[in-house]
This record gives C-alpha cells, sequence and structure tokens, in this order.
C-alpha cells in the first residue's frame, strides 16, 4: 500500500484535519470488467471416472494469466491436493477457457478454484474466478504532488461560542488521473463533513497533479479525510484474533462461505482497515504474501462490523491486526456452484 503523510494541522485549539491512511491506490477494475465476460469450455468439468471410482476427493487453486482475446490463459497452480488425473483434468479444462472481450494489450489474472467431492455420483464445485488487479497505480502514485500549501478550514466552521457549531466528520473521495498536467476528477464516496470543510478540501484536491502519468493512461486513488474536534471520543481497535474478529461483523451468516485455511500457508496476519459501510474494508498481509489468500481476503473486504453510528465515524479508518490460524472457516450452507 501507498501512503503521503500529511502532518496533522492544528488549524485551532482543539481541532485537527487528518487524512487517515492517506492515499491508497484503486485497483484497476478493468480485469473485473473484461471477467464478466469470460468463455467456459461448453461442456462442464466432469469429475474423472477413474479418480472417482477410487473415491479421491481433490482441491486445486490455479492462477490465469490472460494475454489474448483468442490464446488459452496461462496457467499457475497455487494449490494442489488430489491425483494425478484430477490435475491433469483442472489444466485441460481452464486451457480451454477464453476472454473475448479483452482488449489489444491488456492483461487479466484470476484465481479459479475447483473442488472435487467423490461422495455419492463426485461433484466438481467452483466458485466464479476472482480478479486479481494490477498493481501498477502505486508506482504511478509515487509522485503524486499537491499544491504544496497547507489544507486550511474555512471560516465557516470555526467555533464562536460553542463547539456544536464544529462537526465531526469524514469524507472518502475518489481521484482519477487522465493527465499528467490537468486536474483530476474527483468522486465523493462517503461524506458526513461539516459543508464548509468539505468545500475546502475539494478545492486542496483540484491542485493535485501527477506528473509521471504516462499518455494516454488513466489511474486512480482514494484518500479519506477526518474532522475531530478535541474533546470528543475518538475510538481504537484492539488486535483480534481471527475468531473474534468475526464476532464483531454484522449479519454474519448472510453471505455463506467455506474457506480452507490450511491451503494458505497459515496460520499467518493480516492488517485490516474499516472501510464498511462507506467504502470497501482496506486487508493486507503482513509479511510474505501468498496469492493463495487472495479469496479470504476479497471476503474480508466486504464485511461490516455491527457498530453505532457514532463508533463508526470514529473508527472509520481504523487499522488492527488479525492473526489467522489454521483450520476452516464455514458459515452457513455454501451453495453448489458446478463448473
Amino acid at each position: 500500500m501507498f501512503k503521503i503523510v500529511v502532518a496533522l494541522l492544528a488549524l485551532m485549539a482543539g481541532l485537527c484535519l487528518q487524512p487517515a491512511q492517506a492515499q491508497t491506490p484503486l485497483p484497476d477494475r478493468g480485469g473485473e470488467l473484461a471477467l464478466s465476460c469470460l468463455v467456459r469450455p461448453e461442456a462442464a468439468l466432469a469429475y474423472p471416472e477413474e479418480v472417482l471410482k477410487q473415491r479421491l476427493s481433490g482441491f486445486y487453486r490455479v492462477q490465469m494469466r490472460f494475454t489474448d482475446a483468442n490464446k488459452r490463459p496461462e496457467v499457475e497452480v497455487l494449490y494442489e491436493a488430489g491425483s494425478t488425473g484430477l490435475h491433469e483434468a483442472v489444466l485441460d479444462y481452464v486451457s480451454r477457457m477464453r476472454l473475448p472481450c479483452l482488449k489489444p494489450g491488456q492483461t487479466v489474472m484470476a484465481l479459479q478454484e475447483f473442488s472435487f467431492d467423490a461422495l455419492g455420483v463426485g461433484r466438481v464445485t467452483s466458485p466464479p474466478p476472482l480478479n486479481v488487479p494490477s498493481s501498477q497505480a502505486a508506482s504511478y502514485t509515487q509522485c503524486l504532488r499537491s499544491s504544496g500549501q497547507p489544507l486550511e478550514l474555512s471560516e465557516p466552521s470555526r467555533p464562536s461560542r460553542s463547539v456544536n457549531t464544529i462537526k465531526d466528520g469524514n469524507l472518502i473521495v475518489e481521484v482519477y488521473f487522465n493527465a499528467p498536467d490537468r486536474p483530476p476528477e474527483v468522486k465523493v464516496i462517503y461524506d458526513s463533513m461539516y459543508a464548509a470543510n468539505r468545500d475546502s478540501i475539494l478545492e486542496y484536491l483540484s491542485k493535485y497533479r501527477l506528473p509521471c502519468l504516462p499518455a494516454g493512461q488513466r489511474t486512480g486513488i482514494e484518500q479519506q479525510f477526518s474532522v475531530h474536534w478535541g474533546g470528543n471520543l475518538k475510538f481504537a481497535f484492539n488486535d483480534l484474533s481471527l475468531v473474534k474478529f468475526l464476532g464483531l461483523v454484522k449479519d454474519l451468516n448472510a453471505r455463506p462461505v467455506e474457506f480452507n485455511l490450511d491451503t494458505m500457508s497459515c496460520p499467518f496476519r493480516l492488517r485490516w482497515t474499516l472501510g464498511r459501510p462507506a467504502t470497501a474494508n482496506r486487508v493486507y498481509e503482513v509479511g510474505e504474501s501468498n496469492a493463495n489468500r487472495l479469496p479470504l481476503l476479497a471476503w474480508l473486504r466486504e464485511l461490516e462490523l455491527n457498530l453505532t453510528k457514532e463508533r463508526f465515524e470514529g473508527l472509520l479508518g481504523a487499522e488492527l491486526l488479525i492473526d489467522v490460524p489454521c483450520g476452516t472457516i464455514k458459515l452457513g450452507d455454501v451453495p453448489a456452484k458446478t463448473s
């Protein structure tokens, strides 16, 4: 994750304006759009008869790299547990996948899981493929430039007789750059900010430039700004185990899932930052990254904690560490999805 640290501004006694977690590069969503046109083989992935006769189950996680709309993807097996017959069946199946709407010069990475259950007549299931976004945006945003002037609050937000004339709040924006020397497009994602402060921030963002952006490229960042009156309570998280963390989640069983953590080089630690329901949570691995964990990280980005409005405003952008053990996460009845 890329961050630009902006000094906290003591704009008046007890009031501070700060960018929480500063700038975060937005992932390339082009891969998600391209995967919507994924063409799978006409025949579903069948359980090899000889393997099924032996009652051999299996699990496979593969990463596919599409570089041409009419050619097979490059395939890397990230995790496998099964027989040679299952291995060959998976590779043959994914090699016949195509992305017909892939643009010339575009590269799309996708993660795909396959589960073989030998009980009964045998069943092959797989969730929808998961886009692996490009990290190119992080290299672009390293040259981000602002006006060089400090961000100041507008006059109407200053207190008169009561601190109640200043409203605590958060502002989350997406900032998109289309040219190295032109003002960016700014999209407000979440706004609980005092109006005058919001206007000052948007004016400040209009001075952003990205001089190293190549011609014809587009990239973006997400940024959060928070205003807190000095006497108000600012909440914080304690680091948690995964089990305790899930105990804080709102409607946890609303989205049935099943994760085998043993396939993810467990145990490991994650850095999680609160965003939902305002924006997606941010989740990063502590230490060496492992692509096998991507499905779990994608799920954690969408979870919403059971918080009051006040606590959410005070915690938005707050970070905690989650310790992930080995074992299995299974919530609700996971629907069968055949290939």
